[in-house]
């Protein structure tokens, strides 16, 4: 690999693993703390987040970014279903009524019923973040 291209793929390394830890931040803070779900300020962030984890997963050719592309794109499954996708409700965030957005119910919904340790889409993007940092290593 030449060295410019193993510059540029440091680069969309470290811009995915950024993304991932904001988009765990923003997800373990909800879990947390279950009134952000009702902060319009916070889903917004939160919204933005999910944007940009999926535009760059999708710019960076690895298995691991496809993966959370994948997830960002799936409607959620048990515990609680949903039609939407975390990208749709972020995408369409900013022309909904933020507390009764699709975003705001998929979030309610993961603090309803999600467990914060065993929560599998925060298993996985953690998982992800790990492979990220050894190949950023490498």
């Amino acid at each position: 690999m030449a060295k410019k291209d193993r510059e540029e793929n440091k680069e969309l390394v470290q811009k995915l693993e950024k993304d991932l830890q904001e988009f765990s931040h923003d997800y373990e803070d909800v879990l947390t703390h279950h009134e952000l779900v009702d902060n319009t300020e916070f889903l917004h962030k939160f919204a933005d987040h999910i944007i940009q984890l999926d535009r760059d997963a999708t710019d960076f050719d690895d298995e691991q970014a496809s993966l959370v592309h994948h997830y960002l794109t799936t409607p959620l499954g048990a515990p609680f279903i949903s039609n939407k996708t975390l990208l749709e409700a972020a995408n369409s965030y900013d022309r909904q009524d933020p507390l009764n957005s699709d975003l705001h119910e998929l979030v309610d919904g993961m603090i309803h019923f999600g467990d914060q340790q065993k929560n599998p889409l925060m298993i996985i993007f953690h998982s992800i973040e790990e492979h990220l940092k050894k190949e950023k290593q490498s």
